[in-house]
């Protein structure tokens, strides 16, 4: 066996072990031998075919395995939201995105993604921040949507939220009639 595949062995039993103090120095011994970086592509990549095909539960488990080799690996992240999103795991897509915007607060698929995915988890504190940063990438649609959910607060007279909702409206969109009170 080469060094690569012995390290990567040690690795992946103290991972499945959850020792998490000899993984990570295990990983790091891996890292050193640059193959922790060539085993995620290879993941990813794999997880791409299988999309490809159409079986997205074995793509979502391949992205999970290259973030676990590569938790940077940003194509991984977005094809873990995407398949996550396609199989109905919407929770699972949303912080999927969440990181993926810890990167990059502007990355225009996480925020359609996450966007997405709060639609799918019917959880208006979610939707409501997943619209905010659609603002900048969509703003008709965030506009309409906090709109909704402004009104929605307004009927249920929940009217501090109705308020914070119409400002957040007047944010994106200042000429708006119907956010005037």
């Amino acid at each position: 066996a080469t060094a690569a595949a012995l390290y990567h062995t040690r690795w992946e039993a103290y991972r499945q072990l959850g020792a998490e103090a000899k993984a990570a120095q295990a990983r790091a011994d891996l890292e050193k031998i640059g193959r922790l970086n060539e085993e995620a592509k290879g993941a990813y990549n794999l997880g791409v075919r299988l999309t490809k095909a159409g079986d997205d539960e074995n793509a979502a488990a391949k992205f999970r395995e290259a973030l676990a080799l590569d938790p940077n690996l940003r194509p991984a992240l977005l094809g873990l939201a995407t398949s996550s999103l396609k199989m109905g795991k919407a929770e699972e897509a949303y912080a999927a995105a969440e990181t993926m915007l810890k990167a990059d607060s502007q990355d225009k698929e996480a925020l359609k993604i996450r966007y997405n995915a709060a639609l799918k988890l019917n959880d208006e504190a979610k939707l409501a921040a997943a619209l905010a940063g659609m603002a900048t990438v969509d703003p008709a649609t965030a506009e309409l949507g906090v709109l909704k959910l402004a009104n929605a607060a307004f009927d249920r007279d929940d009217m501090a939220t109705a308020q914070e909702r119409y400002r957040q409206v007047l944010g994106i969109n200042a000429s708006n009639p119907k956010a005037h009170l």
